[in-house]
């Protein structure tokens, strides 16, 4: 999708896909765009217009810029938007998330009237989860300590019945700290499912906006963890996209996992001067047994249609999108009770490239996680434009 996507949040309500993403002020925040298919997207308003910002946050004492990341969400009798936003500077610097309801997901919506989540380090990036396991509710959110020159980290807390207020006598958990060396000290955009026997917590590390900005994902048993982490980066930038992160991962329809994440445009080899315009990705999630690192991995994919596409998308049909979207996937393995990092799988079996200007060339086109004695494969974008060729990436 071309345009300004920092952060999107998505899911399919009723029979279409709904779509929020970073952006607002005092004029109104949080585009909202509807697709039936995951590939084709219109607008249909936004979350908060002039007279419906939280008369908590900055935006409504005219201040822009203050509306970030997003999320929303069916819950048992509304729709939901979990989202951030910074207090008027009045009364400080200070980010909370809030949270806002309506009746349908094109609105109109009304702000709780009051902050959900705070933190001394402040709170961004609310994320919900439904166990469907317990039948528990939760909210995701990032501290925001590396804005105060400490490590951040993940929490999560136990929502009410409604799903948009705090449990009683919950606690606060935290899930996983920013600890490698390559997160650069940051870990955010959590989105948590399950599938199966675990659960995977998606996030992102490094800074949103350079290169190195990156997703990565961290497993576990129950829901409060503990999490064991993928110990490197699954998803980096590459030689067509830039920071891919702050990814959502969604039911598709048929069992089809979809991740659908922001990246930047920089086919010229390097990201573009001045601001940073965060164009809207989509790629198939798709779980499948097969060999283990060093084997070439091309065959083992079972055949998965992209929605709403009408194409079969295997692993042949995307072998050429490496070319187009130019992102680097990452294969991790899982050996004993850790993971360990392995080498880049690689398409027809190539031999890894040495140098770093090799590798930033070479063409990746899956990335694999194995998880007991299956693997989680990915592949690139599933837009039909890039299935058969006819146009490069920010293109329709």
């Amino acid at each position: 999708v071309p345009g300004d996507y920092p952060d999107p949040g998505a899911n399919k309500i009723g029979d279409h896909f709904y779509l929020v993403a970073t952006g607002g002020g005092p004029k109104g925040a949080f585009r909202i765009l509807r697709s039936p298919n995951l590939i084709h997207w219109e607008p249909c308003g936004q979350v908060f217009g002039p007279d419906t910002v939280p008369s908590w946050s900055g935006g409504a004492h005219g201040q822009s810029c203050d509306y970030w990341a997003p999320e929303i969400h069916q819950l048992p009798g509304c729709v939901a938007v979990f989202f951030s936003t910074r207090e008027p500077k009045e009364v400080g610097r200070a980010l909370h998330i809030g949270v806002a309801t309506a009746e349908r997901p094109e609105g109109p919506y009304r702000d709780s009237g009051q902050r959900l989540i705070s933190d001394p380090h402040w709170a961004i990036d609310a994320s919900y989860f439904y166990d469907a396991a317990t039948g528990k509710q939760y909210v995701l959110w990032k501290v925001d300590g590396n804005a105060h020159k400490v490590p951040s980290c993940i929490k999560m807390r136990e929502l009410d019945a409604a799903g948009t207020g705090l449990a009683e006598k919950s606690e606060a958990v935290v899930l996983i700290h920013s600890e490698l060396k390559w997160e650069g000290g940051v870990v955010e955009g959590p989105f948590l499912i399950r599938r199966e026997d675990f659960y995977y917590l998606f996030y992102s590390g490094e800074c949103y906006g350079n290169h190195r900005y990156c997703v990565a994902v961290a497993r576990a048993e129950h829901v409060l963890g503990p999490y064991l982490k993928s110990g490197a980066p699954v998803l980096s930038s590459g030689i067509g996209w830039a920071g891919p992160g702050h990814c959502v991962v969604l039911d598709a329809g048929s069992g089809h996992d979809v991740m659908i994440f922001h990246g930047a445009d920089h086919l010229g080899g390097r990201l573009a001067r001045g601001r940073l315009r965060c164009s809207l990705l989509c790629a198939p999630v798709v779980a499948a047994t097969g060999p283990r690192d060093g084997t070439d991995a091309r065959g083992v994919l079972r055949a998965a249609a992209a929605a709403g596409d009408g194409e079969d998308v295997s692993a042949a049909g995307l072998a050429g999108l490496g070319r187009l979207l130019g992102l680097r996937w990452k294969a991790l393995q899982v050996e004993g009770p850790g993971l360990h990092r392995a080498s880049r799988a690689t398409a027809r079996g190539h031999r890894q490239p040495r140098s770093r200007r090799q590798r930033a060339r070479a063409l990746s086109t899956a990335s694999l996680w194995e998880a007991g004695a299956r693997f989680w494969r990915r592949q690139t974008l599933c837009q039909r434009c890039f299935l058969d060729g006819s146009a490069r990436p920010g293109e329709r």
